[in-house]
C-alpha cells in the first residue's frame, strides 16, 4: 500500500476513510470468545466496530471480504481501496466508566491470524474518487457495491 500524498487528510494518518465490516468484527469476537473458553484469556473481551475508529461500517458481507475490494460505490459515491489498515496498540484501549483500560486484546488475537509481513491488518483504507467540488452524501442503509477486480 502506498500513502496517497495528493489527498486531503484531516485528523487521520493514512486515508480519508476507514471501513470495517460487522462480519469481520463478529468473527474477531468469536475468536476472542473461543480464547476465553480455552483458558488463554483471563476475561472475555468483546469489541464493537467503534473500537477500530472507522468512519464507515458495512454489513451483509462475509468476514474479511473487504480485504479483496479494489473499489466500491456507496449510494452514488465512488471509493478506491488503498489496502488494509495496519493496526497498532490503540485498539487495545477502551474507556470503561470514564477511565482508560489497557489489555493486549484484541491486537494479540488479530496478530494470530491477520499478520502479513510483520503488520497486523483489520479494515481497509479508502479514498473518494469523486471531485472535492462535487457534493457527496452518505446515508445509513445505502447499498454498497464492491468491485474485486
Amino acid at each position: 500500500m502506498c500513502r496517497e500524498m495528493e489527498m486531503r487528510l484531516n485528523f487521520v494518518n493514512e486515508a480519508q476513510f476507514l471501513l470495517v465490516s460487522e462480519a469481520s468484527v463478529a468473527d474477531l469476537n468469536d475468536r476472542l470468545k473461543s480464547k476465553w473458553h480455552n483458558g488463554s484469556c483471563k476475561r472475555p473481551t468483546q469489541v464493537s466496530p467503534s473500537r477500530f475508529r472507522p468512519n464507515l461500517v458495512v454489513s451483509g458481507s462475509k468476514p474479511y471480504d473487504e480485504d479483496g475490494w479494489r473499489s466500491l460505490k456507496i449510494g452514488e459515491t465512488n471509493f478506491t481501496s488503498l489496502g488494509g489498515c495496519n493496526r497498532c496498540q490503540m485498539i487495545n484501549l477502551t474507556s470503561v466508566g470514564g477511565t482508560m483500560q489497557r489489555s493486549n486484546e484484541p491486537l494479540a488475537t488479530l496478530a494470530s491470524y491477520r499478520r502479513i509481513k510483520g503488520k497486523i491488518y483489520f479494515g481497509i483504507l479508502l479514498k473518494s474518487c469523486d471531485s472535492i467540488e462535487e457534493e457527496a452524501c452518505l446515508r445509513v442503509g445505502q447499498e454498497v457495491v464492491a468491485n474485486i477486480d
